[in-house]
């Protein structure tokens, strides 16, 4: 950051010492930086839209993204849904099994 910083304060120091020491008259320096300044503001706006356009349309593909998500999980859920109920269906079938299994095989008191 301090490396940025000194890059921009010696940028703006020798662009001051350039217009105090240039051979051209007033007029034509002003005419420079008034140029010079079109230039930067119309280069800044055309950046500063370029990337705003980018990363709108990433945006999009975003938004897209995880629409085609949501979907697939409104289509997935029912289906995990009733894959649980059959597992907890069957778990119980096997537990039933299982008890009447154990009685059978428990020896009954002989009185």
């Amino acid at each position: 950051m301090r490396t940025l910083t000194a890059l921009i304060g010696g940028a703006i120091i020798g662009a001051g010492a350039a217009l105090l020491l240039a051979p051209q008259s007033g007029q034509a320096t002003r005419s420079l930086i008034k140029d010079k300044t079109s230039k930067c503001t119309r280069d800044t706006a055309e950046f500063a839209e370029k990337k705003s356009r980018h990363l709108r349309n990433k945006m999009k593909g975003y938004a897209h993204k995880a629409q085609d998500l949501v979907e697939k999980a409104q289509e997935t859920i029912p289906q995990a849904q009733s894959v649980v109920g059959r597992a907890s269906s069957a778990l119980n079938k096997a537990r039933t099994s299982m008890d009447s299994m154990q009685h059978m095989s428990d020896p009954t008191p002989v009185g």
